[in-house]
């Protein structure tokens, strides 16, 4: 399966001039091991990684890894993904609830 993959430059409208971050905003399916893989291929900070929300009331569930582990939150990542969401033309708004890692399980 296709993926849009990003790498955005978080709180700023000039390239090369915020603070990057990767994003990938269809990451249903993938597995820890798969999106520890792409981060570590994307060598940022740290990458989002957007999943459907699993739970009633939830849009979307939001996880973070650097090249080598998961974090519990990352702000500019976070910031970056609702940017890439936005540009897919994804309404952001509505409900607007998100989880961390931890309440979803993948594969």
């Amino acid at each position: 399966m296709s993926r849009p993959v990003y790498i955005v430059d978080a709180f700023t409208r000039t390239p090369f001039a915020g603070k990057p971050a990767g994003v990938v905003t269809r990451a249903d399916g993938l597995s820890d091991e798969r999106m520890q893989t792409l981060a570590r291929e994307l060598r940022q900070t740290e990458t989002c990684f957007v999943t459907e929300g699993r739970e009633a009331g939830l849009d979307y569930h939001l996880r973070w890894f650097t090249p080598t582990v998961e974090v519990d939150l990352c702000g500019h990542a976070t910031v970056a993904a609702y940017t890439c969401l936005a540009a897919e033309g994804v309404r952001i708004g509505g409900r607007g609830h998100i989880v961390t890692r931890g309440e979803i399980e993948t594969d």
